[in-house]
């Protein structure tokens, strides 16, 4: 017969049981130094859940209007911020990647009407490949990187000609 783990609170300095905490990623066990009682109690603000759920449906269009006015801002900031989250690369990275490409799609040397170069990565390591153009990069992610459909699909093209 085991027993439950426990965790000690930092504001009650109880012992509970691990449910009785927020689950919060950035500490090393994963869970709130508070526990729920503690956090609602001497941080009423952060009874967020039901309250930020009620203050986002009485101003749902303000809090869109805000994030796409925030995103019209700020889109040198996104764009960094975005890279880095999502493909482990700087704005700096990028940009060397556009010089190298002469900024033209990898695939077919093809620039977008509106001027953009996508990243593509590989989607088992994460690894960026280079910078393509949309259709490119659509059309690689329709066969999921694998070359052997690649192959069947450019066989297809050749022999309906």
């Amino acid at each position: 017969m085991g027993s439950n783990p426990i965790k000690t609170c930092n504001k009650c300095k109880l012992d509970k049981d691990l449910s009785e905490f927020n689950k919060r990623k950035s500490s090393k066990d994963g869970l709130d130094g508070y526990c729920r009682d503690c956090k609602i109690k001497y941080f009423p603000s952060i009874k967020y859940r039901e309250t930020w759920k009620e203050y986002y449906l009485k101003n749902a269009e303000k809090i869109k209007e805000y994030a796409r006015t925030y995103a019209k801002e700020n889109k040198e900031k996104r764009k960094k911020r975005d890279l880095m989250k999502f493909y482990g690369i700087t704005i700096e990275d990028f940009h060397k990647l556009e010089k190298r490409q002469n900024n033209k799609c990898a695939i077919c040397g093809q620039v977008n009407s509106d001027g953009k170069l996508y990243i593509d990565h590989c989607h088992n390591t994460g690894k960026v490949r280079g910078l393509l153009c949309l259709y490119c990069n659509t059309g690689i992610g329709y066969f999921r990187d694998n070359i052997e459909f690649l192959l069947k699909a450019m066989n297809y093209l050749r022999n309906g000609e």
